[in-house]
């Protein structure tokens, strides 16, 4: 996976998308934003290691083999990191945020382009995201100035290609694809849960508030004042963090429904990831379940588009043989 990236040499204004009819007429997927910022931007949540790091971001990517399964339909694109059976980090861009869209879906299928929920993809492969971030990023951020992106998959077996042009300099990155297993699926219908809908600001405020030298963090959502309650232990001793002390439910989340006291652990590090998206979200939706499912829903909107990421974690206190 080493070659993965190539410079094309093309003239200024020439077409970046295929080249030749009869490349086009195997192109099975083609996607076209004007701004691989904002692609990157989204991304870069579900990465557990920093890809700004312009100091160490060269050893990051040699040394963190982190993968994706890119899942591709009709009505967008998902992005989704796992960590064994208790964390899952997923991203899913609309087609309407692309200014081209075009997947050879199966046309048997009902494709409902209203929907806003991942339906049966057309394709699916794993992908080193490491290697995606680094590609969306050649070219820096400079103000004012724009990086126009296409994602090119040509079918099964297939890399995965991202063509980048700003200021009529066009480059091509062509990245390996794998086989890509079944991903997680988290089913909380019929479980009892609560659930706050809450100021992304004002959840990062919390969490900054916490001991990371800790490896357990323990939530609490209760009906009663605190309403939320995060628990750390580490080398700085005991710290509770009391989101509220006096005042209603109704006055500090946008809307709420928690039915009974619900308490679990979880691994801080798993954690992690879910408070870093926080820095770019406007709302957050919090569940947690009375089985130990945690859930944070990022609303991100990043300049005309919503763009939505999701995070699971199970709780580390449950018995070995609970699954979802």
């Amino acid at each position: 996976m080493s070659n993965y990236m190539n410079d094309v040499p093309m003239t200024p204004g020439a077409s970046a998308s295929m080249g030749t009819a009869q490349d086009t007429e195997v192109v099975a997927f083609l996607a076209k934003t004007e701004n691989a910022s904002d692609v990157s931007t989204v991304l870069a949540t579900i990465y557990k290691s920093d890809p700004t790091d312009k100091v160490n971001k060269k050893t990051d990517i040699q040394a963190v083999q982190q993968f994706v399964t890119v899942k591709i339909s009709e009505i967008g694109m998902s992005f989704i990191v796992e960590e064994g059976k208790h964390f899952q980090g997923q991203v899913f861009f609309k087609r309407s945020i692309f200014q081209e869209y075009h997947c050879q879906a199966n046309s048997s299928a009902y494709v409902d382009h209203q929907s806003v929920v991942p339906q049966m993809p057309s394709f699916q492969f794993k992908i080193n995201l490491a290697m995606i971030l680094d590609c969306l990023n050649i070219f820096g951020h400079t103000p004012n100035k724009y990086t126009s992106l296409q994602f090119v998959y040509r079918g099964y077996g297939s890399p995965f290609i991202l063509l980048l042009e700003e200021d009529g300099v066009i480059t091509n990155c062509s990245i390996k694809t794998m086989d890509a297993e079944d991903t997680l699926s988290f089913d909380y219908a019929g479980t009892v849960a609560n659930r706050v809908l809450i100021d992304s600001d004002n959840l990062l405020e919390a969490f900054g508030e916490l001991d990371y030298s800790s490896s357990i963090l323990k939530i609490l959502l209760t009906p009663d004042i605190p309403f939320l309650k995060l628990s750390t232990n580490g080398q700085m001793g005991a710290f509770t963090m009391d989101f509220c002390k006096s005042r209603e439910p109704g006055e500090i989340f946008e809307s709420f429904q928690l039915n009974e006291p619900i308490r679990h652990s979880f691994q801080l590090s798993l954690i992690k990831p879910c408070i870093k998206a926080l820095t770019i979200a406007k709302k957050t939706r919090m569940l947690l379940t009375r089985n130990g499912l945690l859930s944070f829903q990022h609303v991100v909107p990043i300049g005309t588009h919503v763009h939505t990421i999701e995070f699971y974690i199970l709780a580390s206190d449950l018995p070995d043989d609970m699954t979802f």
